[in-house]
């Protein structure tokens, strides 16, 4: 439970910060606006992401695996869309594709940092 809280929680400071890197494209208002936006992105690919995939997988193939990264963006855009311009804003599907690119390389270095016993081999 508190390795979930945590895992949330440098997820939002991550978030928030990519937000501070490409600000002009991305806007975020808050911490606690980037708590929200981790919590609805996990939502997403929990409850979306599954479907998207097995109706991709024709596409997915023949792209040998590059439309997963439209797929990602598209995520992010539809987090963006339930979220509102007020609280967390892309500007173009470009910067959400970017966006969910660089997120997803960090998380897997945040895992590989933080869980450096598991053995993935």
């Amino acid at each position: 439970m508190i390795r979930n809280i945590i895992r949330l929680l440098i997820q939002a400071i991550l978030l928030q910060g990519l937000g501070r890197i490409f600000w002009p494209a991305v806007y975020i208002q808050d911490f606690a606006s980037a708590v929200i936006v981790v919590l609805v992105i996990a939502i997403l690919y929990k409850l979306v992401y599954p479907i998207l995939k097995i109706l991709a997988l024709p596409i997915n193939f023949l792209t040998l695996g590059l439309f997963n990264l439209v797929l990602n963006g598209f995520i992010f855009w539809l987090a963006s869309s339930l979220m509102g311009t007020a609280y967390f804003w892309i500007s173009s599907f470009f910067y959400c594709m970017v966006l969910a690119l660089i997120y997803g390389l960090a998380q897997e270095l945040l895992k590989k940092i933080f869980n450096p016993y598991r053995s993935d081999y």
